[in-house]
């Protein structure tokens, strides 16, 4: 069974994102937008966590919140 050649694409599908060196004809501008978008993802997150938190919780039956035993 012979081998078929293999057609390199001219241009390279490769997403720009945190941790992903750069390849030739890509632009650290996208790798910065990337890591940006990774970091405000995070605070959001972050922040969206935090804020569930201080609406959750156990509480008694004079809705008073108990507290954690860690």
């Amino acid at each position: 069974m012979p081998l078929l050649p293999v057609v390199m694409p001219e241009i390279w599908d490769i997403p720009a994102a945190a941790g992903v060196p750069a390849l030739l004809g890509q632009s650290i501008s996208a790798g910065v937008e990337a890591s940006a978008s990774t970091l405000l993802g995070t605070m959001l997150d972050e922040y969206l966590i935090q804020n569930a938190a201080s609406q959750w919780g156990i509480f008694t039956q004079a809705s008073v919140r108990q507290k954690a035993l860690a």
